[in-house]
Parts: C-alpha cells; sequence; structure tokens
C-alpha cells in the first residue's frame, strides 16, 4: 500500500506536467474529424491493483511470484486529471475543435472514452537484504470511439506495460505518461479508428425518407399553467433528464434528440408523478429533435404554432431544470432574434434555459407551443442567449403533419378536468 500510494502522488503530478509528456499521436490533417473527451477516468473495484513480487526477471517473464492484492482510494483524485491530460494530448495533435462558434459542428466530430480498469504492479526483489531493483507497471484500459451522440464504432480492450523503476534510478511520472501515450497511440493508429477520423460520414445522420407520414391530433392554445404543466414532462434516461412536450392526447411527444441519445426508451414522468415508458419513433440530430410515444390517451396536448413568431415578443419557457424535482418550471423572456445554422433555423431568447430544460416548450402569451427548447451559448460574462428548435421544423424533419387550429368554440380541457380523468 506504500508503494502505491507513493506511486499515485507521483501520478497526480505526472498528468499535470506539460514537461512529461512526449506525444507521437498522428496529427489531425485538414477535413479530418475532431474527437472530443469525456467518461475519461479510472474504474478500479477491490482487487484490481495488484502487486506482485519476483526474485529474478526471467520468473517476471515467466509468471512465477508471490501476489498481494491491494486497493488505494487514492486513485479516485487523479480520476479527474486523467481526462485533462488525454484533453492536452488530442490538443497537441490538433484535434480538440478550438473553433470559436455559437453553433458547434456535430457532424464532424468522434467521441473519445477510456476507462483504466486495473493496474498491475510487479516487482523484481532478489532477496530481502537488497530490497527491489526494478519496477514495473502494466495498465489496461477499455477505449471507445463513438459519434458525437454516442453511436459506438469501435470499443477496445487495450494493455501496455512500462518499466517505471530500476536500480539506475526511477521514472515513475515519465512511466505513468508513457502509459497513457501508448495505449492512446495504439487505439488511434489502429486502421479502423483512422478510417473513422478520416471518413466524410456523419455517422448520427437520420434516414429522413424512411419517415412516414405521421398526424398529431393537437391540442388546446391556452394560458393556464396547471393545464400547461400535464403536457411538459420530464424524461428520464441512465445518462440524466431533461423534458418534453405532449403534442397529441394519443400519447405523441417532442423532446431533443440529444435528450434521449442512443436510447430506445425513456421514462416519462408526469406532474401528477406517473411515469410511463416511451418509445423513441424517431430522431433527427441536425436539428436536434426526436419523436416519442407512450400508450395512454386522453393526455392533455399543446398546440403547435409554426408560425413565425415577432422579434421582441413575450415567450415562456416550461421544464424541468437541474433537478427532476424542479419540474414543470417556468421562466419568462422575449424572442431575441431568428438564426441560422447550415439549414436549421433557431429561435433566439433571452428567457433562462438550464441544463434539464432541453426538450421543454416555449409558448407564445397565447399558450401555443412555438418551439422546442434545444440549447444555450454558455461563456465567460455571457447570460441571456438561449436557443429553441422552431415547431415549423417539426414537420420538415420529423414527417409529422401538423394539427388545424382549434376553433374558438371548442373548449380546451380545464386542468381540474385532466385531474378527474386520472382518478
Amino acid at each position: 500500500m506504500r508503494k502505491i500510494s507513493f506511486f499515485l502522488a507521483l501520478v497526480f503530478f505526472a498528468i499535470n506536467s506539460i514537461a512529461q509528456r512526449a506525444t507521437t499521436l498522428p496529427v489531425r490533417e485538414e477535413g479530418q474529424k475532431y474527437i472530443t473527451t469525456e467518461d475519461i477516468y479510472f474504474d478500479l473495484k477491490e482487487g484490481e491493483i495488484t502487486e506482485s513480487y519476483y526474485t529474478t526477471e526471467t520468473q517476471r517473464k515467466q509468471g512465477r511470484y508471490n501476489k498481494i492484492s491491494s486497493n488505494s482510494d487514492e486513485v479516485i483524485e487523479v480520476s479527474s486529471s486523467l481526462e485533462g491530460y488525454l484533453y492536452g494530448l488530442l490538443s497537441e495533435s490538433n484535434f480538440i475543435d478550438t473553433t470559436e462558434r455559437i453553433f458547434p459542428d456535430y457532424k464532424n466530430s468522434l467521441h473519445l472514452s477510456m476507462r483504466v480498469h486495473r493496474l498491475e504492479f510487479s516487482y523484481i526483489r532478489p532477496n530481502a537484504k537488497r530490497g527491489i531493483t526494478a519496477v514495473y507497471l502494466k495498465m489496461f484500459a477499455d477505449m471507445e470511439l463513438s459519434s458525437y451522440y454516442g453511436k459506438t464504432l469501435v470499443q477496445e480492450n487495450i494493455s501496455t506495460e512500462e518499466l517505471i523503476a530500476d536500480r539506475l534510478g526511477s521514472d515513475w511520472e515519465n512511466g505513468f505518461s508513457n502509459l497513457i501515450n501508448r495505449i492512446l497511440i495504439e487505439f488511434l493508429s489502429q486502421d479502423k479508428v483512422l478510417g473513422l477520423i478520416k471518413s466524410s460520414e456523419y455517422f448520427d445522420a437520420a434516414d429522413v425518407s424512411s419517415f412516414e407520414k405521421i398526424s398529431i391530433g393537437g391540442g388546446s392554445a391556452i394560458l393556464d399553467w396547471d393545464f400547461l404543466s400535464y403536457a411538459v414532462p420530464t424524461i428520464i434516461t441512465s445518462d440524466g433528464h431533461g423534458s418534453a412536450c405532449v403534442v397529441s392526447s394519443n400519447g405523441y411527444l417532442i423532446t431533443n434528440f440529444h435528450v434521449v441519445g442512443q436510447n430506445e426508451t425513456v421514462k416519462v414522468k408526469f406532474k401528477d408523478g406517473t411515469i410511463s415508458e416511451g418509445k423513441v419513433l424517431r430522431k433527427h440530430p441536425d436539428c436536434d429533435l426526436a419523436l416519442l410515444k407512450v400508450e395512454r390517451e386522453n393526455l392533455p396536448a399543446l398546440f403547435p404554432n409554426a408560425q413565425d413568431p415577432e422579434i421582441g415578443s413575450t415567450v415562456y419557457l416550461m421544464g424541468t431544470p437541474a433537478d427532476t424535482l424542479l419540474g414543470q418550471s417556468v421562466f419568462k423572456g422575449v424572442i431575441s432574434g431568428r438564426r441560422s445554422f447550415a439549414d436549421f433555423s433557431y429561435i433566439q431568447t433571452d428567457a433562462k434555459v438550464n441544463p434539464g430544460n432541453s426538450g421543454g416548450a416555449m409558448f407564445n402569451e397565447k399558450g401555443e407551443l412555438i418551439g422546442i427548447v434545444s440549447s444555450k451559448y454558455v461563456g465567460y460574462g455571457i447570460e441571456g442567449i438561449g436557443f429553441a428548435v422552431p415547431i415549423d421544423q417539426i414537420s420538415a424533419r420529423l414527417s409529422v403533419i401538423l394539427p388545424e387550429i382549434k376553433k374558438q368554440n371548442d373548449p380546451a380541457p380545464t386542468a381540474k378536468s385532466i385531474k378527474s380523468k386520472k382518478k
């Protein structure tokens, strides 16, 4: 344990030291895909840090040893630094997109994950009097390259070993850095990985031609917050939560693609606490939309209005920010502008957009659904720049036929009638 603790203290220094880097990663060329990093961490359970003792180098190569297994909580302390270290390596090879833009180019990005799940220390100790004459470290890591939105493209389990100390001196810091470098280089240098980096294919592209027209019944336009809150449920996945908008009383919902990700089903939690399974019917990553279906009838539904909202007009956002306990929170703002990126348009607003609001509703003053909350622009000193996908994108991108305007003499259901139906 003392040796491992000492080693991990040096690891923390090594992966924060630019001077220790000596990477030979392939350098990204113009037109090739960028790489984003996340889920870079140590995942070492009981017995997955091991120490093995040998009397000679020959015994080590033959695997004849006396082994003592142990673990250290200090591994947790360096996990966050591991991601920063890999980010630095990739940045030096131009794989990190540092272009300042409001709307990132998701089509030209891949995603890298790395889970270090085993560390094996091997000590050469001829006898107790002479002490340890050499130390080797072998690292095992699960590597994964996926599309930006999480579609797995390549998975590999890679291991490599490094001599980190011998009788001539110790090189613990460089030893650990070299292990990380070698694992990353080995993975990114594989032909199948290089092929993906060089490919012009958009791996999250939606096959819109396969979408059959779906006619949604629509709902009611009414600025009644009790009513509207029943039509903006919370979406729960294994990765977190977001929001959604009920657009048909027989169970069709619209949310963001990034809320559902690669899931085929999600949990849909309504205001009354009931939870239904939502089936993901279709996705469109480009404009960040997804269509869901729950097997429920007589749901309170929103009325979509695809007309362009006026700049400066008042809008309201509803969703589940930060925590599922904050479902159906309302924020007020104005329409700040209409923005375009590629062949898509977005509604800009100064209303507050927080994590978890994604997929929620943007209403006009009539209570009509005019947009699906999508993102906000984040930066030092930047506030009040949020975006929603306008409703006209639903029809064009998800192949959904929007309803006609509900007649004024056709009364909308009230919150009271909704509650009575659920009893």
